[in-house]
């Protein structure tokens, strides 16, 4: 579990572009791109102004018709595969 206050941001070389309901994100230092459900993409939104788990969590209960605890672990999976993949990192 990833505690809080931990904040995630987008990397710097990270690019995304919006697509109706998804997004595609562009790691431009590897050259791989990803596709982001609906979700996703409003979670990569907060993530480029920072954001925690439970932040996440919180801002995408309120738009989405979703359980808050189902919501913050696919929030923490979101984020631990994001960074796994070096598309945001940890920072103030």
């Amino acid at each position: 579990m990833i505690p809080d206050p931990v904040q995630w941001h987008v990397a710097e070389h990270a690019m995304h572009q919006s697509f109706d309901d998804q997004a595609v994100v562009l790691d431009l230092a590897g050259g791989a791109y990803f596709r982001l459900n609906r979700t996703a993409a409003r979670a990569w939104e907060r993530l480029k102004s920072g954001a925690t788990v439970d932040q996440l969590a919180d801002a995408l209960a309120r738009e989405f018709e979703v359980e808050r605890a189902v919501l913050r672990a696919d929030m923490e999976a979101l984020v631990l595969d994001l960074s796994s993949r070096g598309l945001v990192r940890e920072g103030p």
